[in-house]
This record gives structure tokens, C-alpha cells and sequence, in this order.
């Protein structure tokens, strides 16, 4: 079997399937100035995390798959990379890249108390 030139859904193995936690902390509790009802607001945190591989490849389709994946993982509004990204020599001329990702947003939410 010859190696990979790049990276695709061919060679793609997930170790872990994508799964979400989501956390809420209590931030405030009250009222605004002329509200006539309590409100609570929380930060609410949501992550996805996925384990996934990129397999038999060539070590130029391995840095390319590597440049790939840290600009899909970089978050836009903190410029930070979102994943663990590296690249393993397997044996030979075969090289892999694994990928541990991780997405993030966070959210203010507004709730009225009863």
C-alpha cells in the first residue's frame, strides 16, 4: 500500500466519538432598577471534545494535515488553538497526525425567578 499525499475522510480514524459538556455558573441574582421580577443570570459554558487520527501518510501530507488542522481549530475571536495538534512518526517513510479537539463557546443567560 503506498502512503497518502494528504489528508481527507479516507484516512480519518476517531478514537472518541464528540461529546459536549455543559456547565452553568451563577453570576447574579435580582432585580433591575423598576423590574418587577427577580431574575438569575448564568455563564454558560459549552465543550465539545473529540480524539481523531489522520493516518498513512507521507511526512509533507503529515505538515500539511498539521497547518490544516491548527487553522481549522484556531478560534477567531481569541486566536487561540483549540486542539492538541502533533504529528508521530509511525515506522518508515508513514507518519500520522493526531488531533485532540476541543470546542468552546460561552453564553450569558437570562432566567426569571418565580
Amino acid at each position: 500500500m503506498a502512503l497518502l499525499t494528504s489528508h481527507s475522510a479516507t484516512n480519518k480514524v476517531r478514537q472518541s466519538l464528540p461529546v459536549t459538556v455543559v456547565t452553568r455558573s451563577l453570576v447574579f441574582v435580582g432585580r433591575r432598577v423598576d423590574d418587577t421580577s427577580d431574575k438569575a443570570i448564568y455563564l454558560k459554558k459549552t465543550t465539545t471534545t473529540e480524539r481523531y487520527s489522520y493516518i498513512g501518510m507521507t511526512a509533507t501530507a503529515a505538515a500539511s494535515c498539521v497547518t490544516a488542522m491548527v487553522t481549522a481549530y484556531t478560534n477567531s475571536t481569541t486566536g487561540e488553538v483549540e486542539a492538541d495538534i502533533e504529528a508521530v512518526h509511525v515506522g518508515g517513510s508513514m507518519w500520522e497526525v493526531r488531533v485532540d479537539a476541543r470546542a468552546t463557546t460561552t453564553a450569558f443567560v437570562v432566567e426569571d425567578l418565580e
